[in-house]
């Protein structure tokens, strides 16, 4: 669902001011400590709708400039910049026939997660948008090889408070899924971003290297294996691209663990 724009513009400026401080620091930063390089960040996207291409383009040109854009399997090696890697949820339409065109271009390298149990049908699932499908099962075996391939479950349930079947129906049953179309997926995103304890245990023992949520911060530490994602589409404004893309949003990530930790509490007691 959009956010409005009063709340978009809220977000901008709390993330304007965090920005501002992050530089001040950098500046006061002592004499001969050297500037340490920022940690990789996840980008998420869900669309690239025909039209926006040149919106899309533009994005990707200043990520370029901005940071250094590399592969999944790459975000916890060495680097001189900031690394950020593009992924894209839902695995729709637009992905292949759109995004990717713009990519290729300018071999920017991305990851694509899958509802299997979606395939080729139009999107059915709470609050999903009905205008394009998810690519049907010989698209996704096409990109097999050319970008990476993750789950993003099977049926996009909410995985907290899922049971054990249910769980390893979601998890299992997708990496089953898409390994039979010839995908090697080491990755899984949780459908949005909602997880709990078990969840998070049923995707590690499903073999899994990292599970991704829609927590807006940058990767905690390298071999982490729950990595926050910051959710970007064409339509943001040069500024809050780069807001996000300097990880200015992390606030928003304090907010959300706050409010689980909140609602944990309240549901304890």
């Amino acid at each position: 669902m959009a956010e409005t724009v009063p709340r978009r513009a809220v977000k901008c400026a709390l993330s304007t001011v965090l920005y501002g401080a992050d530089r001040a620091q950098a500046v006061v930063r002592r004499p001969g400590s050297g500037r340490p390089v920022p940690p990789a960040l996840v980008l998420l996207y869900h669309r690239v709708a025909p039209g926006e291409q040149d919106r899309f383009d533009r994005q990707m040109g200043r990520l370029a400039r901005w940071a250094d854009i590399v592969a999944i399997e790459h975000l916890d090696g060495p680097s001189v910049r900031r690394k950020v890697t593009v992924t894209f949820d839902d695995a729709l339409d637009s992905y292949a026939h759109v995004a990717i065109p713009v990519m290729e271009r300018r071999s920017v390298p991305s990851t694509v997660f899958v509802p299997s149990g979606h395939m080729g049908g139009l999107p059915s699932w709470d609050g999903a948008d009905q205008s394009e499908p998810v690519l049907d099962p010989d698209s996704v075996r096409a990109l097999c090889g050319h970008v990476g391939i993750g789950s993003h479950s099977r049926n996009h349930r909410r995985m907290s408070g899922l049971g054990s079947e249910a769980l390893r129906d979601e998890v299992h049953g997708s990496r089953a899924d898409l390994a039979a179309l010839g995908a090697e997926p080491s990755w899984f995103a949780f459908p949005y971003g909602d997880y709990d304890a078990a969840a998070v245990q049923a995707v590690r023992d499903a073999g899994y290297r990292r599970a991704f949520t829609v927590a807006p911060e940058p990767l905690s530490s390298p071999g982490a294996f729950l990595c926050g994602r910051v959710t970007v589409d064409p339509s943001d404004t040069w500024l809050e691209f780069r807001l996000k893309v300097s990880g200015a949003y992390r606030w928003v990530g304090w907010w959300m663990r706050w409010k689980r930790s909140r609602s944990s509490r309240c549901t304890a007691s």
